[in-house]
């Protein structure tokens, strides 16, 4: 092998590598099918001469899928398509266009693939015997010719001269007149492939529902029989209701859900595919690239294809989202429950994360917003926050609670109050009062006595004493004021009660002046006195033994307690005698 031979190799095999790692097969096939050759299945054709003295076995390969460790299906017939490395037996193959091998051009790959479906398996040998006029020719002669053609535009190979000159074999005649009939043949391109055409998807909100709809169809490449592709598509969305109705060679999808009832996430994908049943002259590439065997060639079968096309859209943009920012004056770090509500009625109710929230998505409309303000707090917000929501927008609402201060209360206390109370006492004063009153009792005298006596008055006056009396008194005070009217006042209260009040009235007085005069004792007739009122001088009770008490201007009680205990004395002297 020479030189130029090992460098040309070396090229390939590092373009191959390229091809393995950066090339993304087109076909669903190519990407998960194997084959492999067992060594044994294969028919056997004539050898060959070739440029510049070089002879090579011919030889029609059958290869199988290899499926679970085992050969399955139907078999592929393959010719070599690479001079410089021999085939293995077991080696795992995969499928690819033969526009996808680095190491010939597109326009050799077109005539390769006219030979493959003008020559021997694919045409049948009665109708080569025909095209080259040769009813002589074998399957032998058949397989030889082809090898060597597909050959000469896959490596560059020609038959030697001398070998298939005049003068040669019939036989090598034969095989040297169908190599220059398949040569000749024109290029054949690839066959057209079933693409996806698609329009959408277009999202919206119509009424109270959000519409995702989209089209799809073929670009009018058919199967190899001329039925049209079927296509068809799936989506990740949950809960929409799907329409579909086709046109032509187009389907159009309408995809429905209340607006309301759309959660996140909100990207959604489409996927459209089909299976486009094509025959073509595939390669098999041994895997682990060119030099682990010899590549082969199919000689044409039926394949399915699967074509697809995926879609992708985003539900964002319709709608909106509130975004509430919690906080506590006094820096409480409580979570804190809001209530959202739409058309009057709870939406729902969230609770916050580390003092925050994110309500979403939320079709566009008016929505309130209302805190459970935690006790002993008052809210910055009202109690139904007002809240606007638009398509693609977001409404950030600040909340800060604040405590509750309790304020001094406007209203009279329910209370007791401390001050000294204006009604007279029950017990008795400590102290008479030094201070005369300068306004004349409201209520008359009901005993004026014309002794002075050492118990305090029972009638409190109507302006109350700093020191609040304890007892009344039915007697007048051993202290007379040091003014004293020269006579009594005629004039009464505008309202004189039918009985003695014992409580002072409720009702304060204007004070006036009270008409000073001589320091006189008021002269008293019988006229002027006033009536005795008996019910504060009559007891309620008959005292007990109340004649056999000593009674007022009697005997002294002393005298009395001398003769019981001289008695008693000598009641104790006798009984001892």
């Amino acid at each position: 092998m020479t030189v130029f031979t090992s460098i040309k190799k070396t090229v390939a095999l590092i373009l191959a590598l390229l091809l393995i790692v950066l090339y993304l097969p087109l076909n669903g096939f190519a990407e998960t099918t194997v084959y492999r050759w067992d060594g044994t299945n294969n028919t056997r054709g004539e050898a060959v001469k070739l440029q510049p003295n070089e002879s090579l076995e011919t030889q029609l390969f059958r290869i199988q899928e290899y499926i679970g460790g085992s050969l399955a299906g139907s078999y592929i017939e393959a010719y070599c398509i690479d001079t410089d490395t021999s085939i293995r037996a077991n080696k795992s193959y995969v499928a690819d266009f033969l526009e996808n091998v680095s190491y010939f051009s597109n326009a050799n790959a077109e005539k390769i693939r006219a030979i493959i479906f003008g020559s021997y398996p694919k045409v049948d040998l009665s109708v080569l015997k025909s095209a080259i006029s040769e009813s002589a020719l074998t399957t032998k002669e058949a397989i030889s010719g082809t090898q060597m053609a597909v050959w000469h535009f896959a490596n560059g190979a020609s038959p030697k001269t001398s070998e298939y000159n005049a003068s040669a074999s019939n036989s090598n005649k034969r095989i040297k007149k169908l190599y220059d009939y398949l040569v000749a043949l024109p290029g054949m391109a690839a066959p057209d492939l079933a693409s996806v055409i698609t329009t959408g998807p277009a999202v919206s909100i119509v009424d109270e529902d959000v519409v995702i709809s989209f089209s799809y169809e073929t670009n009018g490449v058919n199967n190899m029989n001329g039925s049209p592709v079927e296509l068809n598509h799936s989506t990740d969305l949950i809960g929409f209701t799907e329409s579909v109705t086709t046109v032509g060679n187009t389907k159009n999808v309408v995809l429905t859900k209340n607006k309301y009832a759309v959660s996140a996430p909100f990207s959604f994908n489409i996927e459209i595919s089909g299976t486009q049943t094509l025959s073509d002259a595939f390669i098999f590439t041994p895997e682990g690239g060119r030099s682990e065997s010899q590549t082969l060639v199919s000689s044409g079968f039926t394949s399915e294809e699967v074509i697809s096309k995926q879609l992708e859209g985003n539900l964002e943009s319709l709608f909106g989202k509130i975004i509430i920012e919690k906080s506590f004056s006094d820096d409480n770090d409580a979570e804190v429950t809001f209530n959202l509500y739409l058309n009057e009625a709870l939406y729902n109710s969230y609770t916050t994360v580390n003092q925050t929230v994110t309500i979403e998505p939320l079709a566009p409309g008016v929505y309130y917003l209302a805190e459970v303000t935690p006790d002993d707090y008052e809210s910055s917000i009202d109690s139904f926050l007002r809240i606007e929501v638009e398509a693609g927008e977001t409404q950030t609402v600040e909340v800060v609670n604040t405590p509750v201060t309790t304020e001094p209360s406007t209203e009279p206390s329910t209370e007791p109050s401390t001050e000294p109370s204006t009604e007279p006492s029950t017990e008795p004063s400590t102290e008479p009062s030094t201070e005369p009153s300068t306004e004349p009792s409201t209520e008359p005298s009901t005993e004026p006595s014309t002794e002075p006596s050492t118990e305090p008055s029972t009638e409190p006056s109507t302006e109350p004493s700093t020191e609040p009396s304890t007892e009344p008194s039915t007697e007048p005070t051993t202290e007379l004021p040091t003014e004293q009217p020269t006579q009594p006042s005629t004039e009464l209260p505008t309202e004189v009660p039918t009985q003695p009040s014992t409580e002072a009235p409720t009702e304060v007085l204007t004070e006036e002046e009270t008409p000073l005069g001589e320091a006189t004792e008021p002269e008293v007739t019988e006229e002027d006195e006033p009536e005795v009122v008996d019910e504060e001088i009559i007891l309620d009770d008959d005292v007990p033994l109340a004649d056999a008490l000593p009674q007022t201007g009697q005997l002294p009680i002393e005298l009395f307690l001398g003769i019981g205990m001289t008695i008693t004395s000598i009641g104790l002297y006798l009984k001892k005698k």
